[in-house]
């Protein structure tokens, strides 16, 4: 999973992974990276299933505007 390096740990040592949400979608995705251009930075997302986290249709790029991170969730992979 692309998103599978963007992880946080907390002060208990569990490990969660960042769930963002696309905005003017409301789907959720994982971080995949940056492309930085010409025409402005994107942010590469993994589109994820909100029941499971799973992927579930590719690969995105979006606005960092066009993001938000919502509360982590345990790292199970």
């Amino acid at each position: 999973m692309l998103g599978g390096d963007y992880k946080a740990v907390s002060a208990s040592g569990q490990v969660y992974k960042l769930i963002l949400k696309i905005k003017n979608t409301g789907e959720y995705a994982v971080f995949g990276g940056y492309r930085l251009g010409s025409k402005g930075s994107k942010i590469v997302v993994e589109v994820i299933s909100k029941e499971d986290f799973y992927p579930t249709s590719g690969v995105r790029e979006v606005s960092p505007g066009d993001i938000e991170i919502l509360d982590p969730q345990p790292y199970n992979d």
